[in-house]
Formats: structure tokens, sequence, C-alpha cells
């Protein structure tokens, strides 16, 4: 509990910074985002966050183009990394019948959303295809995953129960 009232008042700190140096939030910071939504819809989730920048003992790792591609690419083709500007992704895979992952990304090159979000969603299609060999895999959180884009974000969300609300939160931390 104590933890989650620290990134609680440490996301309102960095608001309240970007207002005062801004005058308003026009962007969002991908990996302060995504800490909260796991912070707030994921509380104990003991998956792997990767992001693409941090302090020094933030919680989570970088990828690479390479990494990246293992997650979001086959062998038919991955994703162009050099147009991801910034990312956090959150991965639980500690429970494989129980699939909960979600990701917020940054594009550097706005007009690459729509390739991205088919890559994400080849992801999602792939695991609900692996998934029929295994009768007791929960596929509740794929089948109702939720993809978004807005400007230079793009994001999907497969979690059981709040892809709705994250979705919400995202868009409302999007519009400033």
């Amino acid at each position: 509990m104590k933890t989650r009232v620290v990134a609680l008042l440490l996301l309102f700190a960095l608001a309240l910074c970007a207002v005062s140096c801004a005058g308003k939030i026009n962007d969002i910071d991908v990996c302060a985002a995504g800490a909260e939504i796991k912070t707030r819809f994921v509380p104990d989730g003991e998956g792997y966050i990767y992001r693409s920048h941090g302090a020094e003992g933030d919680a989570g790792w970088e990828l690479d183009a390479e990494e990246f591609a293992s997650y979001y690419g086959d062998a038919a083709g991955s994703p162009d990394f050099s147009k991801i500007a910034d990312y956090y992704l959150y991965i639980d895979e500690t429970a494989p019948t129980k699939p909960c992952e979600y990701a917020l990304i940054k594009l550097a090159d706005e007009e690459y959303a729509e390739t991205l979000t088919e890559f994400l969603r080849a992801r999602v299609d792939l695991k609900l295809e692996n998934a029929k060999s295994y009768p007791d895999v929960d596929t509740s959180a794929l089948k109702n995953a939720v993809f978004g884009t807005k400007g230079a974000y793009v994001w999907y969300i497969a979690v059981k129960g709040g892809a709705a609300d994250i979705d919400s939160l995202i868009l409302k931390k999007l519009k400033g």
C-alpha cells in the first residue's frame, strides 16, 4: 500500500511539474503512465516491465530492436524499431493460463501507427490461436483486448477486467 501511495505522489508531482513548465499537459510521459496503469490495474502483477528509459533503479528493462521483434514480430516481418520514440510494456507470462499484458507506445513517425497496430493485433491473434490447443487458458483478456491510437500514440490492453478503464485513462491523459 505504501508503494502505491509513493507512486501516486510521484505521478502527482510529475503532473505539477509538467503544468508549471508547459502551462498544460500536452503530452504524457509514457513510462509514468504505464507505471500508473500497472499500479492501478495490475496490483499483484509479477510480469515483466519493459521501458524505453528511466532513472537508475527504476523497474523495467530496455529492449533492443531484436527483443522488441521477439514479442511483436514473426517470420513474415517485425516492427520498425527506429519509428518508436518511447514505450512501456507490461507482459505477465508467469501464469500462462491467464494472459495479462499491455503496451503504450509513442511513435517517432505518427504515420506508422496503423502498421504497428497490425503487429500488436497479430500478437493477440497468435496467442488466441495457440490457446485453442490448451482449453484451460482463460482467453477472455485476449478476446476483449482493446487497441487504440491517438496522434503519435498506439496502445493495446489485454487484461481481464479493466481494459476499458485503462483505455479511458490513456485517452484522458492524452487530452491533457
